[in-house]
């Protein structure tokens, strides 16, 4: 077996288990890395190859990039070649450092600096409800259950739901936020807030196509009635990002 298609062995491997782009993407290129350092064949890699590696490129780095390392090496040849190369190997202790974080003072002043409400809205619930940025703008307006006083975070890091507590000082300000999206995105005919249908826009203009409506944005395709075709993020009424 030559090293592409081991690599390529490897990348099935990895998406039937259902692994992220990102682990993906790290597995394939540690164990690149390690043919290509060793200038041999997969089924000729040894223990001894892997214990080569380390020391002259990962020796400088991190406990946490020797560790991600065997993990991509011990799925690769364990899952392809049914041996695990790395078993011998002693994984080094995890460095354990306090981390640096910011005093309410100077988040509060970060957020005042803030030119729109809208921005300060966004941040406020970030950091009270401890989201990724990538969560935030991929929560819908349906997302959020305001009689519960609860909101849902799905498909997140890791393929997992979550569910958060709507901040209660942030309360009265996303209930606005819903309403005013709803506003500015209109309403699906079929009343749901994703799918196909006709679509309306705030200024009156009809549209056909494929909506989602973002709790701080719209994304998706328009096509206006007379055969004008748009796609992409809109925000606050405008197109932001054509895709």
């Amino acid at each position: 077996m030559n090293s592409q298609e081991f690599l390529e062995k490897i990348k099935i491997e990895l998406k039937i288990s259902k692994n992220s782009d990102y682990t993906i993407r790290n597995y394939i290129d540690a164990n690149s890395k390690l043919l290509s350092f060793s200038n041999k064949r997969p089924e000729e890699i040894t223990e001894d190859d892997v214990k080569s590696y380390i020391v002259k490129n990962l020796s400088n780095r991190a406990s946490t990039s020797i560790v991600v390392f065997l993990s991509a090496i011990k799925f690769a040849y364990l899952t392809i070649l049914k041996k695990d190369l790395t078993s011998g190997i002693k994984r080094p202790k995890r460095e354990r450092k306090n981390p640096v974080v910011l005093s309410k003072k100077e988040v509060k002043l970060l957020i005042e600096v803030l030119n729109t409400k809208k921005s300060k809205l966004m941040i406020s619930f970030m950091y009270a409800c401890g989201m990724r940025v990538s969560e935030l703008i991929n929560l819908k307006i349906n997302d959020l259950d305001f009689n519960e006083k609860i909101g849902h975070i799905k498909q997140a890091k890791g393929r997992k739901d979550r569910i958060f507590n709507i901040p209660e000082f942030l309360f009265l300000d996303l209930k606005k936020q819903v309403e005013k999206q709803k506003e500015i995105n209109g309403e699906w005919k079929d009343g749901k807030e994703n799918g196909q249908g006709t679509y309306t826009w705030a200024d009156g203009n009809k549209y056909v196509g494929g909506w989602k409506n973002g709790l701080f944005h719209g994304y998706g395709t328009a096509t206006n009635f007379d055969g004008r075709t748009t796609q992409g993020i809109f925000k606050d009424g405008e197109l932001i990002e054509e895709q």
